[in-house]
């Protein structure tokens, strides 16, 4: 079933790519435009519909502690939200599958079908070689976009990352930390963040994936305003921190050939080591 949804999505994805995109984007500005009112609504709105943050205060801290992927609508939202649904809706109830990905898609579809989410999708399919899931993904999201973008290779780069072979047997506060170094070769792009910044990140990433994310995205339907008010104001205290280490010079202006470089060569390795674990495992 998985895969039929898969095959449907991949192939009206690739003929309609424009007209999708077009229409994701005005989606995107709905929900975009529940937040404006509310405080904080352009963070809220980032952090939920994947919008936007140049120009907003506090933005320059984000990047100077090399935190800016984690503010981007990406595949983390979708198993955030796969979690969730799994607990609502049985195995028992009648078309359950098709149910969770729809919702799972028109979420996708109101935070504009970015690179991170469209790779999340197309790399939903069957088979046991994650590389080749992975590799599949990537290329269908490029074919779709027809442009590879910064958030693409930070999408693919944290996913191999984090399903590296052998990743389980670390600690994972150590898993965090590497994770963290594993993305900063493509955050110099946007200027070289304060080297200690990745000793935070495994906090920052904690922070965002256990409470800032739920309890925003909870608050869209919930009157939790006092809380998230709060949970907000410890975020942006902690930003502070990105005041006393200004960030510096963007090491390219054209970064995208060494964004894809980096990615792909991540890739390689990561298959590498998938084929020599399997062989073992096979052994």
């Amino acid at each position: 079933m998985r895969t039929f949804l898969l095959v449907l999505f991949t192939f009206f994805a690739l003929i309609f790519a424009q007209k999708i995109t077009i229409a994701a984007k005005r989606a995107q500005n709905i929900c975009a435009e529940h937040f404006q009112k509310l405080h904080h609504g352009p963070w809220r709105s980032a952090l939920i519909c994947g919008t936007s943050l140049r120009g907003e205060e506090d933005f320059e801290n984000l990047k100077s502690l090399g935190l800016i992927h984690l503010m981007v609508v990406s595949g983390a939202h979708l198993m955030f939200l796969d979690r969730w649904l799994r607990w609502l809706l049985r195995p028992s109830l009648p078309g359950h599958v098709f149910l969770k990905q729809g919702v799972l898609f028109v979420y996708g579809f109101f935070a504009g079908l970015q690179a991170p989410l469209l790779r999340s999708f197309f790399s939903n399919g069957p088979g046991k070689s994650v590389s080749l899931r992975l590799i599949l993904g990537g290329l269908l999201t490029f074919l779709f976009l027809r442009q590879w973008t910064l958030s693409l290779s930070l999408s693919w780069t944290a996913t191999l990352l984090v399903q590296w072979p052998h990743s389980k047997k670390l600690h994972g506060g150590i898993h965090s930390l590497l994770i963290a170094l594993g993305l900063c070769p493509l955050l110099l792009s946007l200027g070289r963040p304060f080297i200690g910044a990745a000793l935070f990140q495994p906090l920052f990433s904690m922070y965002f994936g256990g409470i800032l994310f739920p309890m925003t995205f909870l608050g869209t339907v919930l009157p939790l305003e006092p809380l998230l008010n709060a949970i907000w104001k410890i975020f942006f205290f902690s930003l502070k921190l990105g005041e006393q280490f200004p960030l510096s010079k963007s090491m390219s202006e054209n970064s995208v050939a060494w964004n894809v470089l980096y990615t792909l060569m991540l890739q390689f390795f990561f298959w590498r080591a998938e084929v020599k674990l399997r062989r073992r495992n096979s052994w």
